[in-house]
């Protein structure tokens, strides 16, 4: 089950710094896939973890479950 839920606000909160910075006013999730299921890039989120689907400006971006936090 995943930890967030659509449209909720998540920050990144993983080991990078920059990226800490860069995404400090928040995302709003667009997706969740699921481990073993297809990113829709062609590749499979063999991560281990749900993979996140987060809207930042008008850019989307993949992070896993383990680096984010609500927002």
């Amino acid at each position: 089950m995943a930890k967030f839920k659509l449209g909720s606000w998540v920050k990144y909160d993983g080991p990078n710094p920059s990226l800490k910075q860069w995404f400090n006013n928040g995302m709003s999730v667009e997706d969740i896939v699921p481990n073993g299921v297809a990113l829709g890039n062609g590749e499979v989120n063999n991560s281990g973890q749900d993979m996140y689907i987060v809207m930042h400006g008008y850019t989307r971006y993949h992070f896993l479950e383990s680096e984010l936090t609500q927002a």
